[in-house]
């Protein structure tokens, strides 16, 4: 349902005018339905007493948040910050569940990343920048076998969290210990690139100072 919400987003953005309110009551109905089905798969799990610690399981639970977390691709800036504060939401409740899993406090950082992004007043990205730091940091402290998870995702979230504050030093700290995590090769080529895109604008700025 997801998936194809998405498609009726992307047709949403090329469509006449005229068309736009059939092809967004088709993307909402979707949503709906996604928003049913996956609070009923994990009714069901519950039925059947499947313990908190099965990967299905909380891959349900995580799933809820990040269902909704994925809906900002070509939303509005207003859109997209409705979506991060309700998988926030679903989000919390699974860092809640799941304490020693590390992917609910990467998709809680996450959200506080984008949220900080937004923020107009330096008071407010503040506030978003200390949540996103403290669920991030925790995500450093544990692990997990997942496949959708590698132990530099919270370091390079943190990288982007700093940089919003324009601590680019600190940013690159985040990227060289995400290097050190022993990566995939793909992903330390585009850490190594972003470390060296750092270095050379610190370089730039000592420069013009």
């Amino acid at each position: 349902c997801e998936e194809l919400a998405q498609m009726e987003t992307a047709e949403l953005g090329a469509s006449a005018a005229d068309g736009r309110d059939a092809i967004r009551r088709e993307r909402d109905s979707l949503r709906a339905e996604s928003d049913q089905a996956l609070p009923q798969a994990r009714q069901l799990l519950a039925a059947a007493n499947i313990s908190p610690m099965d990967a299905d399981y909380r891959m349900v639970v995580i799933g809820q948040g990040t269902a909704i977390f994925n809906r900002e691709t070509g939303a509005s800036d207003l859109e997209k910050a409705t979506y991060y504060r309700q998988a926030l939401v679903h989000y919390q409740e699974a860092a809640a569940l799941f304490p020693d899993d590390p992917r609910p406090f990467l998709d809680e950082g996450l959200c506080y990343e984008r949220l900080a992004a937004m923020e107009l007043s330096a008071e407010s990205k503040q506030q978003q920048f200390a949540l996103g730091k403290a669920a991030l940091s925790k995500a450093t402290t544990l692990q997990t076998a997942s496949s959708d998870y590698t132990p530099a995702l919270p370091y390079r979230v943190l990288a982007l969290l700093y940089s919003h504050m324009g601590d680019y030093r600190a940013a690159l700290d985040s990227l060289q210990k995400a290097r050190q995590t022993n990566p995939s090769s793909a992903d330390a080529a585009q850490i190594d690139k972003d470390i060296q895109s750092i270095q050379q604008y610190i370089g730039t700025s000592k420069v013009r100072r």
